[in-house]
């Protein structure tokens, strides 16, 4: 069984959304293997349209270089990567998206992929709490249901924003 195989099929059902991508992290980017319906809703894309490319088409003049370098670096030296960043749907619309992004390693501890968890955010203009995520607020509270539930075990979303 191949990981995009693996990965459909626990991630097609999802609201949210996720990509799998090969390990290139060199210019153009690693390209993607497969995508989620969810993500397709997310980015408006069909998978078609996405497989092969690089999810660096998604960024735009609002993304953040200085994010998108930090996670460069983290991808490079093995470590998950979470953040929130701005990307654009394919009409051209921008969004904040929460990423959090993990690597996936052979058995000799080799990184052969890369997944990602993605749902989209806006901000929330409330005072922290201490170990609450009080930043950002998922569009979609069924990404909220997903990230304490079915994917709690992975740590998706986990770490906090503030």
């Amino acid at each position: 069984m191949t990981i995009v195989e693996l990965v459909k099929g626990f991630a097609h059902d999802l609201s949210t959304g996720v990509v799998v991508t090969d390990a290139n992290l060199n210019d153009p980017g690693p390209s993607v293997l497969y995508v989620n319906p969810a993500f397709e809703r997310l980015v408006g894309h069909d998978a078609a349209s996405l497989l092969g490319q690089s999810p660096r088409a998604l960024q735009g003049n609002a993304t953040s270089p200085f994010t998108t370098r930090a996670m460069g670096a983290a991808l490079r030296a093995g470590q998950p990567f979470h953040t929130c960043l701005t990307n654009y749907r394919a009409d051209g619309e921008s969004y904040l998206c929460e990423i959090d992004i993990r690597p996936i390693v052979n058995g000799r501890g080799k990184i052969e992929h890369f997944i990602a968890f993605e749902r989209e955010v806006v901000r929330r203009r409330v005072r922290a709490r201490p170990g609450m995520n009080t930043r950002y607020k998922a569009l979609d509270p069924q990404t909220e249901v997903e990230a304490a539930g079915i994917l709690a075990a992975s740590g998706c979303f986990a770490s906090h924003l503030d």
